[in-house]
């Protein structure tokens, strides 16, 4: 469960990290691999569906994006494409708002995160 982010941190199940943070379906957390947007766009403001497809559990109900502190990241309309073709819920929102929703649904449905905690 997320407990709070600032801009650059987040904390979730009681361990805070300076970076952003995927959780999967097993509620585990580890840091977002922005290598692939970063070569690509320049950017790690950027979800694609490639990294969409390589944070997704096999199991994955629902994805929460949480676009930073400003919300300056996001999906791209292939990403979106891509969880809509499997129906898979996806919510993309600031990061403060998207830690609620993630803390909502995640007892509910099988739901990975990405979390963006700067801009």
């Amino acid at each position: 469960m997320f407990e709070w982010t600032s801009f650059g941190r987040i904390k979730f199940s009681g361990k805070v990290y300076e970076c952003d943070v995927v959780v999967g379906t097993d509620h585990n957390a580890r840091p977002r691999d922005k290598t692939h947007a970063k070569q690509k766009y320049g950017t790690s403001h950027v979800i694609d569906e490639e990294e969409v497809e390589s944070i997704l559990d096999p199991d994955c109900e629902a994805l929460v994006v949480g676009t930073g502190q400003n919300g300056a990241a996001g999906l791209t309309p292939e990403a979106k494409k891509l969880l809509e073709e499997r129906g898979i819920e996806y919510y993309e929102l600031p990061t403060p708002e998207a830690i609620k929703k993630y803390n909502e649904i995640f007892l509910r449905k099988r739901t990975v995160a990405l979390m963006h905690v700067t801009c």
